[in-house]
């Protein structure tokens, strides 16, 4: 049986294309995020996808409108 987890919410910063087929490399941080001191390492993601991969699911991430980004596993 398919099933999907979709996860939608506001954000404060919504991605651009650009910075989405970055985002899940190792220690990718958007510029927005550079300068926070508690903006983490970048590596979340990343790890994210390796965990996806090795249970051979696919994924999505991409911006719903200028205020919303979502995020699919599938």
């Amino acid at each position: 049986k398919d099933s999907q987890l979709i996860i939608e919410n506001d954000a404060e910063h919504v991605l651009d294309e650009q910075q989405i087929q970055q985002i899940f490399q190792p220690f990718y941080r958007p510029d927005y995020s550079r300068n926070r001191k508690d903006g983490g390492t970048g590596l979340g993601l990343f790890i994210v996808q390796q965990i996806l991969e090795n249970h051979h699911l696919r994924y999505r991430f991409e911006a719903v409108d200028d205020k919303r980004m979502r995020f699919t596993i599938f």
